[in-house]
Order: structure tokens, then sequence, then C-alpha cells
């Protein structure tokens, strides 16, 4: 019994020396993972900081184009939440809500994220129910604050991607059929920029709204007759 009761207590013993050399590895690992986040997290901060120092000209440009354009080659070469920081104090340090728009476009990276860019005389009573009811899909979408130039001479939806060219057309397809509900024909074309290698965020469109390109249906006859009812 005696001997019984001694090898009970040697496999109890072994058992938990066991245990607590595999808790010891397993602590281990988490320190040294822990160590591998932060001297990677460092190494990213250090980048980030030679980025801006490359490129800060065109970070506090007055040009809203060439800050979104730097703002999304930031979202594609930088983790989330080292961008996402930056992003949050360049807001408060240039007084420029892009900045914010930018933080909540990199919140949503993984969906898709269209950007809506008008150029002035673009009937706007036309964009706010298609605003309304895009938004509620599977797309983020984000109107510019600012018109761009005026000389647009084409409204076009623009990707810069092989693969998003499906997604392109489906963002075309939803434009011109809203377009027509509000009354109005537009004349919207696919413009593929897949060789701009600065610009290829992943599920990332373009549109682009020139007033030259749509025009009221007066036809009774066409499809996309609508006419307003008196209030």
């Amino acid at each position: 019994m005696k001997a019984k009761y001694l090898v009970f207590i040697t496999a109890i013993i072994s058992i938990c020396v066991t245990y607590y050399n595999l808790e010891i590895v397993k602590l281990n690992n988490e320190q040294t993972l822990e160590l591998s986040k932060i001297h990677e997290e460092r190494d990213w901060k250090y980048k980030m900081t030679e980025f801006m120092a490359k490129y800060k000209k065109d970070i506090f440009s007055d040009d809203l184009e060439t800050r979104q354009n730097i703002q999304k080659i930031m979202m594609i070469s930088f983790p989330k939440n080292i961008t996402s920081n930056i992003f949050n104090d360049l807001a408060k340090i240039s007084q420029q809500n892009d900045w914010l728009n930018a933080i909540n476009i990199l919140k949503r990276i993984d969906q898709p994220t269209v950007y809506i860019q008008i150029a002035k005389g673009f009937p706007e009573k036309v964009l706010e129910p298609i605003a309304d009811t895009i938004a509620c899909g599977d797309i983020s979408y984000v109107t510019n604050d600012e018109y761009v130039n005026n000389s647009l001479k084409n409204s076009n939806v623009r990707y810069f991607l092989e693969e998003d060219k499906k997604l392109a057309e489906i963002v075309l397809k939803d434009f011109t059929e809203m377009i027509c509900r509000e009354g109005y024909i537009i004349d919207l074309k696919l413009l593929p920029l897949t060789k701009n290698r600065d610009r290829n965020l992943n599920g990332t469109i373009e549109v682009w709204l020139s007033p030259k390109d749509i025009k009221k249906v007066t036809d009774k006859n066409n499809k996309c007759y609508y006419k307003e009812p008196h209030i």
C-alpha cells in the first residue's frame, strides 16, 4: 500500500512539474511575442516618421486631391492603428476635415469605398436621395466637401485594380439607375487607371461627376421622366 501511495505521489509531482514547465514555456512565448510586437510597432513608427518627413509637402498641401492621394498611400503602406493615430493628429494640426474623413475610411477599409467627386454646377438635389439610398448598402460612399475643378470634361467611374472592375461596374449601374429615378440621365463611363501604382488601394472606386454629362428628362415617354410633386 505504501509503495502504491509513493507511486501516486510521484505521478502527481511529475504532472505538476510538467504543467509548471509548460506554463513557463507558454509565459516565455507570450513575452517573446509581446516583445516582438513592440519592436515591430517601433519599426513601423520609425518608417512612418521617415515617410512623413519625405512627403511633408504633400501631407500639408493646400490642394485637397494631393492630400487625399497621400492619405490613400498611407492607408496601404502602414498598419491601421498607427495610420489612424497619425490621421487624428494631422486633423488637429491642419484643421482639415479630410483627415477625419480618412479615419472613417480607414475603419471601413475592409469594405469597398467610393469617393464621390463633384464639379460645381452638378445638380445637388440629385445627389441627396442617391446618398441616402446607396449609403444603406455594403459600399462606403464618401462625398467630397469641396468642388473639384470645373474643367472636368467627362463624368466617369474610376478603378485602379483589375479585380475592382466588377465593383466599378456595379457602382456605375447604381448611379445611373438612381439618377434616372430622379428624372435625369447621365453619360457615365468606366475609366480604368490600373497603371497608376501610387493609388492601387484594393476596393477603392472614384466617381467623378460633371454637369456637362447630366440633363433633365423632359420627354414624358422616356423611362427616366419624373415630375416633381407640388408641395
